[in-house]
């Protein structure tokens, strides 16, 4: 079977990790959707197809065949559409964040519980499950603790271009970005009680930190200050007796032993985004075609969503499972 999808959002994002042949996991593409025209032209250009374009969401979902719609607005008009696709009974994949501000949250979560309700799949986009590097280190991860004892800290570092959208420079970083670094520490470390802090954000530069679980306390700082279309990220990890330093973009990790007091380096994956956001895509098409399961699950959605929201307007959010 294939899957028919609707795009709302004809960005360079949405090109590059969503409709371009090669990362569109095999699925149809019927419709797109952008308030202005010549931004939909330009990306059905790239793609090489000729589909049916309208500047109206809602007229996109009372004509189109799609099975499944991709929204990739800017973050402002996530949960308004979202709850949008959801009522017209359609599958959906939402760039994070599904919501942008406290306002936001109800409806979301009202939204999440009748997709479930509905059999209705809801799809993230947190590649970094997909990233070769990130994929490695979950792997290595129970071979360095036996090897260095118990993991004391995890650090998530990146360092991006300058944003080169007006609204950017208008938002959160932490909203923009922490869901990421939050996805991933919870797929690394698994479910657990959690604290975390803001103590820096802008749009240029975030930062948090806090404790996981009963052992493991953790650091995310972001940059958006490069003035090449550049993308490096660091993963640290403290071990009780040693440490290691993943650098995703250089495909080198660096190991030291404390006890020994020796360095080893060691090649490593680099980050292909053309590879995980095809992986990303892949994951949907199988779902929706009955081959797979959705990579994340309605309450990691709800999660993911809600925590960067209260952080950034509380400063500190107390993450405890089951409540």
């Amino acid at each position: 079977m294939t899957v028919k999808y609707a795009v709302i959002g004809c960005g360079k994002h949405a090109l590059r990790n969503h409709m371009l042949p090669e990362v569109n996991g095999g699925m149809k593409l019927v419709a797109v959707c952008d308030t202005q025209p010549q931004c939909a032209q330009a990306a059905l250009g790239r793609v090489g197809v000729s589909v049916p374009q309208y500047t109206s969401a809602l007229q996109l979902l009372e004509e189109s065949e799609a099975e499944l719609v991709i929204i990739a607005t800017p973050d402002q008009y996530h949960a308004l559409q979202f709850v949008q696709v959801v009522e017209s009974g359609r599958h959906v994949l939402v760039d994070k964040p599904l919501a942008a501000v406290p306002a936001d949250l109800p409806m979301v979560q009202r939204a999440l519980h009748t997709a479930v309700r509905d059999g209705l799949q809801v799809f993230g986009c947190h590649p970094r499950r997909f990233s070769a590097p990130y994929r490695w280190v979950k792997e290595q991860l129970p071979e360095w603790q036996e090897r260095f004892g118990p993991l004391v800290q995890v650090q998530l570092d990146f360092s991006y271009h300058e944003p080169n959208k007006a609204w950017k420079h208008e938002r959160s970083l932490a909203l923009d970005h922490l869901s990421h670094e939050l996805d991933y520490l919870r797929w690394l470390l698994g479910e657990a009680e959690f604290q975390m802090y803001l103590l820096q954000d802008g749009f240029d530069r975030y930062s948090v930190a806090g404790s996981w679980g009963t052992g493991v306390s953790f650091s995310f700082l972001g940059t958006r200050r490069l003035t090449g279309d550049l993308f490096p990220e660091q993963i640290n990890l403290r071990f009780e007796r040693g440490q290691c330093s993943v650098h995703t973009k250089a495909g080198r990790t660096w190991l030291y032993d404390h006890e020994r007091q020796n360095w080893a380096q060691w090649g490593s994956a680099i980050t292909n985004y053309t590879v995980q956001a095809a992986e990303l895509m892949n994951n949907v098409a199988e779902t929706l075609s009955g081959q797979a399961k959705n990579y994340l699950t309605p309450q990691e959605l709800w999660l993911n969503t809600e925590v960067p929201i209260h952080v950034i307007e509380n400063g500190f959010h107390h993450y405890v499972p089951g409540r």
